[in-house]
């Protein structure tokens, strides 16, 4: 099960990758911050978090201070509330902001499903 998760977790960052080339000098992206920022930098704890759960092998402590559904529910909002200034963008500049939201979104869940999965799967958590 974690070996899939890290194959599901390679792609989706493979995807991150390639979403963000070409976006150094991109202004839109800029705009969805603190919270895109928030969500990355959550992103990374969660990735340090789960690898403590699996040096542990105790998956059902959540990790504390970070909540990434929260997280992407605040990044979507932003993603709403700028959305009317795309005009003054270039149309691949808007679509790379897009296509690294959901990315990240993407590696967020996963690494949450992750750690849940795993818990359920060594009966730490109902079924």
């Amino acid at each position: 099960m974690l070996s899939q998760f890290g194959h599901s977790l390679f792609d989706a960052l493979l995807a991150l990758q390639f979403a963000v080339e070409g976006s150094r000098e991109d202004r839109f992206a800029q705009q969805l911050e603190p919270e895109l920022g928030k969500l990355a930098v959550d992103i990374r704890t969660g990735f340090h978090h789960v690898a403590g759960c699996i040096h542990k092998w105790s998956f059902f402590i959540p990790p504390s201070g970070m909540n990434l559904e929260q997280d992407i529910a605040e990044l979507e909002i932003r993603m709403d509330a700028v959305r009317h200034t795309g005009i003054v963008f270039s149309q691949a500049e808007i679509l790379r902001a897009y296509a690294v939201q959901l990315h990240l979104k993407q590696i967020a869940r996963l690494l949450r499903a992750s750690r849940v999965e795993t818990s359920r799967a060594v009966g730490e958590m109902p079924q």
